[in-house]
């Protein structure tokens, strides 16, 4: 997990264009925020405030955070039918 994060990172890096790794649970944000040298540019981002599952997004430099709008999750409408109970 560690070594994927750093690659994503890494590539960041290099190509100057941000880098997303996820979903990621409670446990692996834990372990990556504890495993992250500070000096790296990133944030974590679930698509609301206080999500569960996160994606990771690493950034080439500060000035392109927030990259929240970059990151790759979008809704999905699914078809409602009203189920009338008085038939």
């Amino acid at each position: 997990m560690l070594s994927r994060a750093y690659d994503a990172i890494e590539l960041s890096e290099r190509t100057g264009c941000p880098r997303f790794l996820g979903f990621l649970n409670e446990h692996e944000q834990l372990y990556l925020r504890d495993n992250i040298s500070p000096k790296r540019d990133i944030m974590f981002y679930g698509g609301y405030p206080d999500a569960t599952r996160v994606m990771l997004g690493a950034s080439a430099d500060e000035y392109s955070f927030p990259i929240v709008a970059l990151i790759p999750i979008s809704s999905r409408l699914f078809p409602y039918v009203l189920l009338s109970s008085h038939s």
